[in-house]
């Protein structure tokens, strides 16, 4: 395995169920449903009452007039970046132009994609010209704020003429009241699906091939209210029945009993081997007929999956050839019970299997998925370990992190590595303080003599976490100090992912306003780097220490060289690259290349918008406005500045930004003349700037004078210079004023 896996969407996901012999037609329900235009029509009801198949008609329907862009979500979705991949794809599948890709890093927020993708989405549906429906069923399997609320956006905007459906078995969280106060809801419920006597008639006659009085259709309609799953497997149970009525009679009790009943039925006339087959394939998501084989050792596989779709045994075809199947929801949750009562104790064994055939397969993500199902602590252990690395850079650390925290968590804190990686994932999802408790775990675990089982430098790794975390806290002078504990520790080249500590620490140095020095201290390894994302990450710093340090010929160099690597090995937009494309575009614009720059930092900030990136941002903010006032146009070079002033007012550390923002503030000057119109001369010392600076903040003078590491007496002599200069008497008139003349 290489490290640019990349997760696929399955193709089946993306295409509706294929609607069998035996269902229903809903046309009325279909009829009212193409009529109505509220922005979301809910299909909401219990397990069995025909959702699936009802939007499965609905979409063929709507297929023949427009579009359909369909998601058959599972659990795997409730990860918000695994959620986009999948709608992207369908997107893609429906002949949607979305016109920005899907990024695949590691460093993916759940804002930074909804910032981008959401209004890509929104402006290709609107310039469909035909209707367009966008389809998620199983929406149950979501419980991730973040993917609610990614399509609470995507309702919201939704063109008049698109419509999105979801199919769940309980209301989503989601702005429901005010969608169906507003008139944007159509609601399908139970009550809705619910059969009538002759709908269950026409059912049954379909399954059990059996003309049933009027008397025996209206008491099963009784018993079973109408519910869908009950009267299919009421017709299966009724299949050559000597006596229906009498059957019909026996059946008593709620909705669940009944179903009890039928399940047991069903299962006692299917012969015993297919009746053990079904069940032991009960722990799978899909049925393939070589995974079948390797979890329940029946060579005939195949030939039992097109038995049992010819039973009708709620099997669902999830192609057009009938080569993958999956068991219809609530069946699947009776046979597993029915496995649970027989034989509790084959259940581990038979998640092994299929973990050992996903293995073989090179699809580790459903192993890892098996072993936990299985409680094979150590196997999922040694799965994470072995691919965990590729599947968090492939952009589904929300997924790992589940995984970390399925794992008890003694197992994961006795090991250095999923210690630093459960860190890592936790860092990565705004949590430093429980990342820092298993960074303190990772070091007791290797100072215990702990094994370490992939050829990292696992003191590096968590002196470069530290650091890292640091950072996030906007923390840059103790990050200063943890990256250079990581790079001092960093020796062996051929350790995996050698040169973090230097890429960190090079890093901390280039936001803190030390360009020449983080170009030394990446450059001491940039030669001896191969890990990917590494490598981007020190050619970002690398590139943009080159750019503040007046070398554009090398910014360029080591900026295109990273964009061409990336482009390589398909990693698509990353936040490892979003600072060489910042670099790059300060080059060009330098440079004289005012086209190439323009596109580079747009490309930049919008990979910083993606990551979620503040700092980063700003920066690019700023490198724009200087390319503006080059352009001649300084308003929109002002509307940049004032953009990036709050992050750059509001960091703890003198820094890159500081200085950026000074530098900008004065090419507005010079690009006036002597001044900017109606401006008085105001001439401030760097110290001086350095505490205006602050001034906007909520920070005492005392705070101040720490921050800034000067005395209280020299920051209270600056603040008295200042409202002279600036002809002020207070601290509020003194920040409006400093604003009125650009200097904030």
């Amino acid at each position: 395995m290489t490290n640019e896996f990349v997760d696929p969407v399955a193709v089946t996901k993306l295409q509706p169920l294929a609607t069998s012999n035996g269902a229903l037609l809903r046309s009325s329900l279909i009829d009212d449903m193409q009529i109505s235009d509220g922005r979301l029509a809910l299909l909401s009801a219990p397990a069995g009452w025909g959702k699936s198949t009802l939007l499965a008609q609905l979409c063929e329907r709507r297929a023949e007039e427009g579009r359909v862009v369909f998601v058959g979500l599972d659990r795997w979705d409730d990860d918000v970046a695994r959620f986009w991949r999948a709608l992207m794809a369908a997107s893609a599948m429906a002949g949607l132009d979305i016109g920005v890709q899907m990024p695949v890093a590691p460093s993916v927020t759940a804002p930074g994609l909804l910032a981008a993708l959401g209004p890509a989405v929104i402006n290709a549906l609107a310039t469909c010209d035909s209707r367009v429906t966008l389809a998620l069923d199983d929406y149950h399997e979501i419980t991730n704020a973040q993917v609610h609320e990614a399509v609470e956006y995507v309702v919201d905007h939704l063109p008049r003429h698109c419509q999105v459906v979801i199919a769940t078995r309980h209301d989503p969280q989601l702005p429901i009241a005010r969608l169906r106060a507003g008139g944007d809801l159509v609601e399908v419920r139970a009550a809705d699906l619910a059969l009538n006597e002759e709908e269950t008639r026409e059912l049954l006659r379909a399954i059990a091939g059996a003309e049933l009085s009027t008397s025996d259709i209206a008491l099963l309609h009784k018993r079973t209210e109408g519910w869908p799953a009950a009267v299919h497997l009421a017709g299966l149970a009724l299949r050559g029945e000597r006596d229906p009525s009498a059957a019909i009679a026996d059946f008593h009790g709620e909705q669940r009993h009944v179903a009890d009943y039928l399940t047991g039925e069903v299962l006692a006339r299917t012969s015993e081997s297919l009746r053990s087959f079904l069940m032991r394939c009960s722990i799978l998501d899909r049925l393939e007929p070589d995974l079948c084989t390797a979890v329940t050792g029946n060579n005939d596989a195949a030939a039992m999956l097109r038995r049992a779709e010819e039973l009708n045994l709620f099997l669902v075809p999830l192609d057009d050839v009938r080569s993958t199947y999956r068991f219809h929801r609530l069946f699947a949750d009776w046979l597993h019970y029915q496995l649970s009562v027989e034989s509790h104790e084959l259940i581990p064994e038979l998640h092994r299997r299929a973990m050992e055939w996903y293995s073989e397969q090179e699809r580790p993500a459903e192993a890892i998925e098996q072993a936990i199902a299985g409680s094979h602590v150590q196997d999922a252990r040694r799965l994470i370990l072995e691919h965990g690395s590729k599947l968090i850079e492939a952009g589904h650390a929300a997924t790992a992190a589940r995984w970390l925290a399925a794992l008890p968590y003694d197992v994961v804190a006795s090991d250095p590595v999923l210690s630093i990686a459960a860190a890592s994932t936790l860092a990565t999802a705004g949590n430093p303080d429980r990342a820092e408790a298993y960074l303190e775990a990772a070091e007791s675990s290797v100072a215990a003599g702990a094994p370490i089982l992939v050829p990292l430098a696992p003191d590096v790794e968590i002196a470069a976490a530290r650091a890292t975390i640091a950072m996030i806290r906007r923390d840059l002078a103790g990050a200063v100090v943890l990256a250079r504990r990581a790079a001092g520790l960093e020796i062996d080249p051929t350790r995996d992912r050698y040169g973090i500590g230097h890429a960190v620490l090079g890093a901390a140095l280039f936001w803190t306003a030390e360009p020449a020095e983080a170009r030394r201290v990446v450059e001491r390894v940039w030669a001896d780097v191969d890990t990917v994302f590494v490598k981007l990450l020190i050619a970002g710093v690398l590139a943009a220490a080159c750019l503040e340090s007046g070398d554009l010929e090398r910014a360029e160099t080591v900026a295109r060289s990273a964009l061409t690597l990336a482009e390589e090995r398909h990693v698509g937009p990353a936040a490892e690259t979003a600072l060489s494309h910042l670099a790059l575009g300060g080059a060009l614009a330098g440079r004289g290349e005012p086209a190439g720059a323009e596109a580079m930092l747009l490309a930049g900030l919008e990979q910083s918008r993606w990551w979620q990136a503040p700092a980063q941002e700003a920066y690019g903010h700023m490198l724009l406005a200087q390319l503006r006032i080059l352009q001649g146009d300084r308003e929109a070079a002002r509307v940049l500045l004032r953009s990036a002033a709050p992050v750059v007012e509001g960091a703890r550390t003198m820094g890159i930004l500081a200085l950026t923002l000074r530098r900008t503030r004065e090419m507005m000057r010079r690009s006036y003349g002597e001044r900017s119109p109606g401006a008085a001369p105001v001439d401030l010392t760097d110290r001086e700037s350095d505490v205006l600076r602050l001034l906007p903040s909520q920070l005492t003078q005392r705070e101040i004078s720490r921050e800034l590491y000067m005395s209280f007496n020299t920051v209270k002599s600056h603040t008295q210079s200042l409202y002279r200069k600036l002809g002020v008497s207070s601290r509020r008139a003194a920040v409006e004023r400093a604003r009125s003349l650009d200097l904030l």
